[in-house]
C-alpha cells in the first residue's frame, strides 16, 4: 500500500507524494508531521507495524499499544 507513496523533505517540511496518480489528475502532496514521516519511513524500510510501534514507543517513552493505534489511523487515512 505504501509503495505508491514517496516521502520527501523540502522547505523544512515532510511531504507524502502519491507517485501513482491516474487519469491525468494531479493530487497535491500531503504535509505530514515528523512522527508520521518516521512511521512511514520505518514501514517503507521493511519494519512491521508492531516493530515500528515498539521502536517509537521505546524512543518516546510511551505505550506501544497507543503508537500501534496511531499507526493504524495513519494508514487508514491514506486509504481515503
Amino acid at each position: 500500500m505504501l509503495e505508491k507513496y514517496a516521502l520527501r523533505k523540502a522547505a523544512g517540511a515532510n511531504w507524502l507524494i502519491d507517485v501513482e496518480q491516474k487519469d491525468g489528475q494531479y493530487k497535491e502532496p500531503d504535509y505530514i508531521n515528523d512522527t508520521a514521516a518516521l512511521i512511514i519511513s520505518c514501514l517503507k524500510g521493511g519494519m512491521s507495524k508492531e516493530d515500528t510501534a515498539k521502536s517509537i514507543a521505546d524512543s518516546y517513552g510511551v505505550d506501544s499499544g497507543i503508537v500501534l493505534k496511531d499507526i493504524d489511523e495513519l494508514l487508514n487515512s491514506l486509504c481515503k
